[in-house]
């Protein structure tokens, strides 16, 4: 149910999401922490998913992807593929979006479980991931259609 102030209401939400973000990399910079950039990403992702269920916002999930989605690149640049990560990714969003009807939220989420299988198939040259691959982007493009 909706209270007299939706868009406040989203803004607040969204602040909330991006001091967490902050307040986990000032977190690591404060205490040393040894850790990466993936690391860090993902556990934003996490919160941030978690919240964007909890309240139904969609602004918020779109930050939880694209967190799980740089997680995913600053993993691949530090030659930790996992092509694994891309699965967690689709999960994370498809359900919300089909629930929320948000075809943004769908399309980042193809967007980067597709990204996972080309980074697989550069990774590992075997036929079953590249099959894999080639279903996988063909559904990025017609997201669109599904919402």
């Amino acid at each position: 149910r909706m209270g007299p102030h939706p868009a406040r209401g989203q803004a607040l939400l969204i602040l909330g999401a991006a001091m967490y973000g902050a307040n986990i990399g000032l977190f690591g910079q404060i205490f040393g922490a040894d850790g990466s950039w993936d690391s860090g990403f993902s556990l934003w992702a996490l919160g941030c998913t978690l919240l964007a269920y909890s309240t139904s916002s969609v602004p918020v999930m779109m930050i939880a992807v694209l967190a799980s989605g740089i997680a995913f690149i600053a993993g691949a640049l530090d030659g930790k593929v996992l092509w694994s990560y891309s699965f967690l990714v689709g999960l994370q969003a498809v359900p919300f979006a089909l629930r929320n009807r948000s075809a943004s939220i769908l399309f980042f989420g193809f967007l980067f479980f597709a990204m996972g299988q080309v980074a697989a198939v550069a990774k590992q040259n075997t036929p079953e991931i590249a099959l894999a691959s080639g279903t996988a982007i063909p559904s990025t493009v017609l997201s669109f259609r599904l919402v």
